[in-house]
């Protein structure tokens, strides 16, 4: 079986860490339901050195995981 990797990031959320969560936590109780194995987990920490191209960011942040097919 092969395993997928899933990340929500806050950034992609307008920085709303709570929706970030709240959406990786509802994917994984759907994916559930339909008999797939799912695994959640959050990379801690996570710092982003760029916005984009020579213009630093500087923010640090959870990333919330899936690991789907596990």
């Amino acid at each position: 079986m092969t395993t997928r990797q899933v990340s929500f990031d806050p950034l992609n959320f307008g920085e709303d860490h709570s929706a970030a969560l709240k959406a990786r936590n509802s994917e994984m109780r759907r994916l559930r339901k339909e008999g797939v194995q799912v695994r959640g987990w959050t990379l801690t920490g996570q710092l982003r050195q760029y916005a984009s191209f020579g213009v630093p960011d500087g923010r640090v942040r959870n990333i919330y995981m899936l690991n789907i097919g596990v």
